[in-house]
């Protein structure tokens, strides 16, 4: 008796087809049902964050950072698990809408506190330099900013305006080109071109020279405003436009870009360290109106 190998061979085959679709669609009930009950467990209330507590900042800032986070935390996952469950909360989109809701922001640091609280510390950028979108007041005493004028970190970032509590011991930087724009969250000038000014006026002022304040202008040109280095005769009267309360005036330190700025500076910290030398010697005194360094070697003064 013979047996017919090939049909038997089908038969199997299509046996074999049978269990595996079988196995295929048993698998993906049981991932479906697991999925399904797990979604319904995502969505109870006894697992959901219910509270965000921010820290670090200003309360003007508390708020708009709850509500950040709150937004953050709305809606699903594919429509399957919440956002607002304590064991699968969004943390970085958290950090992302809490970074993106103000300026001022330098860091987020999200944790869960218990079941159903979340804690958020933020801190916030530390200014390094003020900003003013107009032109210096030489009449005014000690330079003091204006008022459109900002705070910035050490990449030239405005992030906020400046407070009458915030110490004027910074750089300051008038950029009479900025007026009239909206300034908070964008950058006074490249980052490259700020970085290079800080450095330059706190070269200067490692030298021993007294700078307040830089005016950017257009072309790359630039004027330093500086104390003059010995104190003037008090019996002699200091032009207004220029008097300080100390007995200092004002000085114009003239510098261009297009000129090397380090050559520039090196000049300037060797004639100001000679000629303040033999004036002392002599006890002469000593001031100037403007110091112009943009014809290197020369310095030009009156």
């Amino acid at each position: 008796m013979r047996f017919n190998r090939s049909s038997q061979s089908s038969s199997f085959s299509k046996k074999r087809r049978r269990r595996a679709i079988l196995a295929v669609v048993s698998g993906l009930l049981a991932i479906g049902s697991w999925l399904f009950v797990f979604s319904r467990l995502s969505f109870l209330p006894a697992l959901a964050i219910t509270r965000i507590s921010v820290y670090g900042v200003d309360e003007d800032l508390t708020q708009v950072m709850n509500a950040a986070a709150a937004k953050a935390m709305e809606g699903s996952y594919m429509g399957l698990f919440s956002k607002a469950n304590a064991f699968i909360y969004p943390h970085d989109e958290i950090s992302k809408w809490i970074s993106s809701s103000s300026p001022r922001v330098n860091n987020v640091i999200v944790k869960r506190n218990g079941l159903h609280s979340l804690a958020v510390s933020v801190s916030e950028k530390t200014p390094e330099a003020i900003v003013c979108a107009d032109l210096p007041d030489l009449a005014d005493n000690n330079l003091n900013p204006g008022d459109d004028c900002y705070v910035a970190d050490g990449s030239g970032f405005i992030f906020r305006h400046l407070r009458k509590t915030d110490a004027k011991t910074h750089n300051q930087f008038y950029i009479p080109d900025l007026a009239g724009k909206k300034l908070l969250g964008v950058y006074a000038t490249t980052a490259e071109k700020f970085n290079t000014l800080q450095m330059l006026m706190n070269s200067i002022k490692d030298s021993g020279i007294n700078i307040h304040a830089i005016l950017v202008k257009g072309g790359g040109d630039y004027e330093l405003y500086a104390d003059n280095p010995i104190p003037q005769d008090r019996a002699k009267p200091i032009p207004q436009d220029r008097a300080k309360p100390n007995g200092f005036s004002i000085v114009v330190i003239v510098m261009d870009e297009r000129a090397d700025l380090d050559v520039q500076r090196e000049n300037l910290v060797a004639f100001w360290a000679k000629t303040v030398g033999d004036a002392r010697v002599k006890g002469e005194k000593l001031e100037w109106n403007e110091i112009k360094l943009q014809y290197p070697p020369n310095v030009y003064h009156r």
